[in-house]
């Protein structure tokens, strides 16, 4: 920042002993200052602050001064005044706005005897500032955790909208059955009238040969999860297709059990084969004759 004091350069009149007026023009005074915040961790940071004057025809005078600010509590602080003096500063801040500060200049000029030391009290009001309450209290190191967990969140959310989710196929089916139902009724109803006692001899016959796991027939299953009932067996295929991978549900009669498999082979090394290629997948795989 840059300042200057009498910038007009305005004349006082004074009245000399033979009543003459004397005029005297006030000098510019010139003021330069800068500080910079260095943050030393999420509660404390260090400030140090340069103040320099100058008047024409005269030398310059430079404050030196070092603010170790307590976020969000008060500061403390060491000031040094060119040729003139030293300070300590402390300060409490009362409320998000206001804060309160004592300084005391020791002189250390040679007039120290005539000019004494000095005592100040600094309040300090900020403007615009954000209530406590939008603040909530977090530190900085908090704030940046949170901003990291909203990311992480918004990326996890964006790559499950992105991801194809199979499940919604099963509605898809029954939404065009129900059209496919409305738009030819009369021709489904004839076909349910012409043919009533054939259907259950049709949906009996597929069955009949999984009825024999002791035959030829056994299948070896890549097994990934063993369910007492479909419900949990189905819930864990929808978690198996969000880490992309396809789950099957298949009922074993001998055991009573649910079983989800990531696929069923006649020959033992296939399935070996599939659980080698899907070893990386974390999936505590194991292969069951059935």
């Amino acid at each position: 920042g840059l300042a200057n004091l009498q910038f007009l350069q305005n004349q006082e009149a004074f009245n000399g002993n033979s009543s003459n007026k004397v005029f005297y023009t006030l000098a510019n005074h010139w003021m330069l200052h800068a500080s910079y915040k260095i943050e030393l961790n999420e509660n404390f940071e260090l400030e140090p602050y340069l103040l320099y004057r100058k008047v024409k025809n005269a030398p310059g005078q430079a404050d030196i001064n070092f603010f170790l600010n307590w976020l969000n509590k008060g500061y403390a602080g060491i000031a040094y005044r060119d040729g003139m003096s030293f300070s300590t500063m402390l300060g409490v801040q009362v409320s998000n706005a206001i804060t309160v500060g004592y300084a005391f200049d020791a002189t250390t000029h040679k007039l120290r005897t005539a000019l004494g030391n000095t005592h100040e009290v600094v309040m300090k009001f900020e403007l615009g500032k954000p209530s406590s309450s939008a603040n909530s209290g977090l530190t900085k190191k908090e704030k940046e955790a949170y901003e990291l967990k909203i990311e992480e969140l918004s990326s996890e959310v964006n790559s499950l909208k992105s991801a194809p989710l199979k499940s919604d196929t099963i509605i898809i089916e029954k939404t065009v059955i129900k059209e496919v139902i409305k738009e030819v009724p009369v021709e489904v109803i004839k076909v349910v009238k012409e043919v009533p006692k054939e259907v259950p001899p049709k949906v009996k016959t597929p069955t009949k040969p999984k009825e024999t796991p002791k035959t030829t027939t056994s299948e070896f299953y890549v097994i990934a999860g063993s369910f007492a009932n479909s419900k949990a067996a189905q819930s864990y295929i929808s978690t198996l297709k969000l880490k992309g991978h396809t789950g099957y549900e298949h009922f074993d009669k001998k055991s009573g059990r649910t079983y989800v498999h990531m696929g069923n082979f006649s020959e033992k090394d296939k399935a070996i084969l599939l659980i080698n290629r899907l070893k990386d997948s974390g999936l505590p795989l194991w292969v069951k004759t059935m």
